[in-house]
């Protein structure tokens, strides 16, 4: 059985370090960055601004912000996980002498 193209299948995003995890029911056509857009309004994922992103299927990271999910191979094979890694700088800890 394989997913049309304008279906949209539950995609799990797993949020490395916190461990957090949300599903989306989104169409593979949806870019990239409109991906990372929806992200980073999720509470729960921590609003994770869009350039703080980064995105990973299968091992690699997904860079071409202006394709679609589709067409960067999400769904193949019938694995809907991304893995969402924040490069946000943490805040300085200060250590008193």
């Amino acid at each position: 059985m394989s997913l049309k193209k304008d279906s949209s299948p539950k995609l799990k995003v797993i949020q490395s370090g916190s461990g957090n995890v949300e599903e989306f029911d989104l169409p593979l056509s949806m870019t990239l960055r409109e991906l990372k857009g929806r992200l980073e309004g999720s509470k729960k994922m921590g609003r994770i601004q869009v350039r703080h992103q980064r995105i990973f299927f299968m091992g690699r990271e997904l860079k071409t912000s202006g394709r679609s999910l589709d067409k960067l191979g999400v769904g193949a094979l019938g694995v809907n996980v991304l893995h969402l890694h924040s490069r946000k700088p943490r805040p300085a800890v200060r250590q008193d002498e």
